[in-house]
């Protein structure tokens, strides 16, 4: 309903804005720490975003439902065992592509991609126990059973996989 319109509205607006912001304070970061480092200055990006952003949610967000907010124990019942899991395993899958890019694909760490298959696989059996006990998960199992947020899912990557790619072949 109106909740959702007005968070897809928001969502848009900070793509929008990141969309013409971002070449900039990139062109921004690459003329401070010069060409070798410069592209890996653009994550750091995220630090202050995060350290400003998480205590709000803690603050702002509602607590789930059904529970008391117990700011002492865990704000917003984060889960960080399973974004620990998660930000690995994605790490693992990605880091073999970024490395045989610079060094060539022989020389890619490849075995990374097993430990990536095998810390996914933690994750699912993390989250599956974590919603049985009652914990919130990062990725709930109701949540995927409903088929237009997979297919969201899916327009969603396929759309940023797509965009990214334009501003390669424009720069090229």
């Amino acid at each position: 309903g109106p909740a959702r319109a007005r968070a897809w509205g928001l969502f848009g607006a900070v793509i929008g804005v990141s969309t013409a912001a971002g070449p900039l304070l990139g062109g921004v970061l690459l003329a401070v720490f010069g060409e070798p480092e410069g592209w890996r200055s653009v994550f750091l990006v995220n630090l202050p975003v995060g350290a400003v952003l998480i205590p709000l949610a803690a603050r702002l967000l509602p607590a789930p439902p059904g529970r008391p907010r117990d700011r002492a124990r865990r704000p917003l019942g984060i889960d960080v065992v399973g974004l620990l899991l998660l930000g690995g395993a994605v790490l693992s899958a990605m880091l073999p592509f970024v490395l045989g890019a610079e060094a060539g694909l022989a020389a890619a760490p490849w075995w990374l991609v097993g430990v990536a298959a095998v810390l996914a696989t933690l994750f699912w059996v993390w989250e599956r126990a974590l919603e049985r006990r009652g914990g919130q998960p990062v990725l709930p199992r109701s949540l995927v059973r409903i088929r237009a947020f997979v297919f969201a899912i899916g327009v969603g990557t396929s759309y940023f996989a797509g965009f990214s790619a334009i501003f390669l072949a424009t720069t090229l």
